[in-house]
């Protein structure tokens, strides 16, 4: 059993399909409500708290004491598994040889659907309080966003949905599945996307009438590079340098450096690359130097 991808590599999970914008979304309450699109944000937070009340996210209660979530009480475990890039690469090859139907559906509010075992509490929501019960908090019943095992709580949950239906997890893959839309749509509130184009990050481009099935990721890249300041950059036929060397030489050698190095997203870009860069010769190199960059988080 794998564990869940490191934050290093967060930016690709970010690439959710069509979404290929660069600025950042907002993370509070004002700042959602001072910008441009305020009008959007707040029909949006009025959907999610109508999907919140859909799936009975949270029953409101006094407040107890204790109001953190602490390791051993309010989470136990919280990895989830991780499809194998060699499982994506597998399905597209099946796809053009056989010329199978590929289509794509999202689960709404996905994290909601997974049942919460521990006891937890929050706020209410801020502009979405029940009148007259501003002292009162949310008794969690669902995995809601930002709890630490939300995503292995919807794992879970998938997983029994979808084993209950006969289907048998792949012994290579967990993540693996032979998936119908009807029966999904009648256990979660989900998004018909119809013909995949983008999937994590990878747009797919097909000429059936070749039995051809292309993988690009120059949108991912091009947001790759504007996220990293590297918009203007000059283009080369190689990666590297031939001839550069990767030292422990090259490591902060002191608390000034260490202090800017903190500064400088290197593992977070190393881990943006390694996924646009599948083959991983050169890669490789990075990521075994990006340890010496963040040892003990330095």
């Amino acid at each position: 059993m794998r564990h869940a991808i490191s934050s290093n590599y967060v930016v690709y999970l970010q690439i959710y399909d069509i979404d290929i914008g660069v600025e950042d979304d907002p993370i509070t309450f004002s700042q959602a409500m001072g910008g441009s699109e305020s009008t959007l944000w707040y029909n949006s937070m009025k959907d999610e708290m109508n999907s919140m009340a859909n799936n009975q996210v949270w029953d409101l209660v006094e407040l107890p004491k204790g109001f953190t979530q602490q390791e051993g009480i309010d989470y136990h475990d919280t990895f989830s598994l991780v499809s194998k890039k060699y499982s994506f690469w597998i399905i597209m090859a099946l796809v053009a040889h056989f010329d199978i139907e590929l289509h794509q559906m999202d689960v709404k509010t996905t994290f909601l659907n997974g049942d919460l075992e521990e006891e937890v509490y929050r706020k209410q929501p801020e502009e979405f309080i029940t009148n007259g019960n501003d002292h009162i908090v949310c008794k969690l019943k669902k995995s809601i966003y930002g709890l630490k095992q939300a995503s292995r709580q919807w794992y879970l949950k998938f997983h029994d949905v979808i084993s209950s239906f006969g289907f048998i997890e792949n012994v290579m893959d967990q993540c693996i599945y032979h998936k119908v839309k009807r029966f999904l749509s009648q256990q979660f509130d989900m998004k018909d996307m119809g013909e995949a184009s983008y999937v994590i990050g990878i747009k797919i481009e097909r000429d059936r009438s070749q039995w051809i099935l292309g993988l690009s990721q120059e949108t991912y890249i091009n947001k790759m590079l504007e996220r990293f300041c590297m918009k203007d950059c000059s283009p080369d036929i190689a990666p590297i340098v031939k001839g550069d060397r990767f030292s422990l030489n090259q490591c902060p050698s002191n608390d000034l450096e260490k202090k800017e190095m903190k500064n400088i997203p290197y593992a977070f870009a190393v881990g943006s690359l390694m996924y646009a860069q599948p083959e991983g010769h050169f890669m490789e190199k990075c990521k075994a130097n990006t340890g010496c960059y963040f040892d003990n988080k330095t």
